[in-house]
């Protein structure tokens, strides 16, 4: 998995996985707001993976509830333990409409495993 090149980001409501905190050149995996959909990009294309265990972030979260996603693709199984890390300020409707989370990636696959830290988000 490599970096989107910034021009083929969707933008809008979704929620994506950066390998650097709030740096967009570093976005790696995006999916629709409901983490279905998601996207990849690799050898130069954007290659839907297939989602296999989706756990939404929770109705009014609080920082610390975690959640979890799995996807797979060919062979490989990516799985994400997600802690939330931001929610907006109570009073803020409309002016803040993101939800941050601190992400374990797990990559699976018949060669081996790796662990990736990486840094999340879900809004408009």
């Amino acid at each position: 998995m490599l970096p989107f090149p910034v021009d083929k980001i969707e933008y809008g409501c979704g929620c994506g996985y950066l390998l650097k905190e709030s740096d967009i050149k570093t976005f790696i995996l995006e999916t629709d707001i409901d983490f279905k959909a998601p996207r990849i990009w690799s050898d130069g294309e954007i290659l839907e993976i297939e989602p296999k265990q989706i756990e939404q972030i929770p109705i009014n979260p609080k920082v610390g509830d975690k959640f979890t996603q799995t996807y797979t693709i060919e062979d490989i199984s990516l799985d994400f333990t997600n802690t939330v890390s931001f929610v907006c300020p109570k009073g803020t409707e409309g002016g803040c409409e993101v939800t941050r989370f601190k992400s374990i990636l797990k990559l699976q696959c018949q060669e081996g495993a790796r662990i990736l830290a990486l840094y999340g988000y879900c809004g408009c």
